[in-house]
């Protein structure tokens, strides 16, 4: 009898973890989808690293652009509300990283090094010098290889612990030079 409860409890176990894979990918499949993306100044695909790594520009101002790097399993779309916001002061670049939305993969194993590669490599493709880079997440810890990669590519590097609801305003304010208080 013992043998048969075991069992039982290993089979339930499996099953429970079968459910929570399945409940997982439904859950996935539930996310909202990201807010329409205003129209990009220049849009297309930097052959770098033997992928296709979609990018795109936003706004034409001269200052150092703002390269927004996005998170794990997300995509360069994700930051529209900040495009729409900051294009209007910086020309700003999205991309989706390697294996993310529109970029390919190259069945290469993920590393946060091969992807800060990835970026530096569609810096040089475009050509574009220095940038503010963004990043949360995952784009933060691209971000922080491409700070100890190439830090001369960087005239800042802002990596917030969360997406707060006053985002766009912490970007601004850092980018000012200021802090925030409170």
């Amino acid at each position: 009898m013992h043998k048969i409860q075991h069992l039982g409890l290993v089979i339930l176990g499996f099953m429970l973890c079968l459910s929570n894979s399945v409940f997982g990918a439904e859950i996935w499949k539930r996310l909202p989808p990201a807010e329409n993306t205003p129209p990009a100044e220049m849009t297309g695909f930097a052959p770098v690293n033997k992928i296709d790594m979609y990018y795109a520009i936003y706004g034409d101002n001269i200052k150092t652009s703002l390269l927004l790097i996005h998170g794990g399993l997300g995509h360069a779309d994700l930051w529209a509300a900040q495009v729409s916001s900051l294009s209007d002061d910086f020309r700003v670049i999205v991309a989706d990283t390697r294996g993310h939305g529109r970029s390919t993969h190259d069945g290469q194993p993920f590393s946060y090094e091969l992807l800060a590669d990835d970026y530096l490599a569609s810096l040089v493709h475009l050509p574009i010098d220095k940038v503010h880079l963004v990043g949360w997440s995952d784009g933060a810890n691209i971000g922080y290889q491409i700070t100890l990669k190439a830090p001369e590519r960087l005239a800042s590097h802002f990596a917030p612990l969360q997406v707060p609801d006053r985002f766009t305003e912490l970007i601004r304010l850092t980018l000012a030079g200021r802090t925030e208080k409170g």
